[in-house]
């Protein structure tokens, strides 16, 4: 699978990666999947990494139609979702620029974008410099 997501057992925080092609449909199904479970929070950050993108979808209407649903479902939690986007290659950094464009002024999500693991995890709020060290590793 090219996307997949893990929790921190205490659930503070949400670790979400892309390998390969990210595409939409993966992403859809690993929300409706992070739904069913549970394990959709109001005030947990997401870590989202994007270190393992080699391309993605870039359809601007379909990316709208999975974000206006992202921000419904986080919109019904309440507050603002703290949205960390790990983006260290140029294909990363041009994925996490598009989510950040949506977002950012949103009132739903408060993006940001980190190219370095240690500076992801500061804006998180943890003090580990690898998601590793969390027992963070994509399949």
């Amino acid at each position: 699978m090219a996307t997949g997501s893990n929790a921190l057992p205490d659930g503070s925080l949400l670790y979400l990666w892309h390998r390969g092609h990210a595409s939409l449909e993966d992403a859809y199904a690993e929300l409706h999947k992070i739904v069913s479970e549970g394990r959709l929070k109001p005030g947990v950050p997401h870590l989202l990494d994007l270190s393992g993108v080699e391309s993605f979808d870039k359809d601007a209407l379909e990316v709208m139609k999975i974000n206006l649903d992202v921000a419904v479902m986080l919109d019904l939690l309440g507050g603002e979702t703290l949205l960390v986007m790990y983006a260290p290659t140029i294909t990363a950094r041009r994925m996490a620029k598009m989510m950040y464009d949506f977002w950012h002024g949103s009132g739903v999500v408060v993006p940001r974008i980190a190219d370095e693991e240690a500076a992801a995890l500061a804006m998180v709020g943890r003090s580990e410099t690898r998601f590793s060290e969390l027992g963070f590793v994509p399949a």
